[in-house]
């Protein structure tokens, strides 16, 4: 089960690093 938070941790993080380099 903690894995599972964190590769969601993980791939939310990805995916927010992506956005914002996307906004700059």
């Amino acid at each position: 089960m903690k894995k599972l938070f964190l590769f969601l941790g993980i791939l939310s993080a990805f995916i927010f690093t992506k956005v914002v380099a996307d906004d700059i």
